[in-house]
C-alpha cells in the first residue's frame, strides 16, 4: 500500500476547513458585539425558524437531543443575557412558552447574513457546476460515514445499493442507482 501524506486525507482537509470555518464565524460574532455558545446560537436561529409556533424546553431537549439539564441552564444563561424570555401559556401554568427578544431577531438576522456570505466563500471561483459537484462528493462521504456508524461489522444486505432501503432512497430521488448521493437543492438563507 502507498504511503500518503496527512494533505491526501479527506479527513484532515475536511478538518482544516472546518477550523477555518469556526475561526471565522468566531471572528464575526466577536465584531458583532454578541459572544454567545454554539448551542445558544442554535436554539436563535431555530426559535427564529419557528416564530409562529409555541416553543417549549421539552422542545429544544429533542430538537438538539440535548438532557434537561443542559437546555435548561443554556436557556437560563441566554434569559439573563436578554436573549430569550420565558412566559406561562394559559392552558397549564407549568409551561413556559420561550420567545425570543429583539436582541435575538437582530442576531439572527445578522446570522443568517453572515451564513449567506460564508456561503458564497467558500464557493468562489467554482463554477455551478463544480459546486454541485463538490456537495455531491461531499454528501457521498456524509453517507458513506453514516452507513459505517458500527465499526467492525461487515455492510449487511440492507445497506447494499440494491437494498429495501436503498431502493426507497431510489425511488425519492436521495440515490442514484450505484449507491452515490443525488444532489440536492441548497436553501438559500436557512428559511
Amino acid at each position: 500500500m502507498r504511503k500518503t501524506d496527512k494533505k491526501d486525507h479527506i479527513g484532515f482537509e475536511l478538518r482544516l476547513i472546518q477550523n477555518l470555518i469556526e475561526a471565522r464565524i468566531k471572528a464575526e460574532r466577536e465584531e458583532d458585539g454578541l459572544c454567545v455558545t454554539q448551542i445558544q446560537h442554535w436554539i436563535i436561529r431555530y426559535l427564529d425558524k419557528n416564530r409562529g409556533r409555541d416553543i417549549f424546553q421539552k422542545d429544544l431537549e429533542g430538537e438538539f437531543h440535548a438532557s434537561k439539564a443542559t437546555i435548561s441552564s443554556t436557556l437560563q444563561v441566554m434569559e439573563r443575557n436578554g436573549l430569550l424570555v420565558r412566559t406561562a401559556v394559559g392552558w397549564d401554568a407549568r409551561l413556559k412558552k420561550i420567545c425570543l427578544t429583539e436582541k435575538a431577531l437582530e442576531f439572527s438576522r445578522r446570522s443568517r447574513e453572515n451564513m449567506l456570505r460564508m456561503e458564497a466563500l467558500l464557493r468562489k471561483g467554482m463554477s455551478p457546476e463544480e459546486s454541485a459537484e463538490l456537495m455531491r462528493l461531499l454528501r457521498q462521504v456524509r453517507y458513506n460515514l453514516e452507513q459505517s456508524r458500527n465499526p467492525g461489522q461487515s455492510e449487511s444486505p440492507s445497506q447494499d445499493p440494491g437494498s429495501e432501503r436503498s431502493e426507497s432512497l431510489v425511488r425519492s430521488g436521495s440515490l442514484d442507482r450505484s449507491g452515490n448521493l443525488q444532489q440536492q437543492e441548497i436553501q438559500e438563507g436557512e428559511q
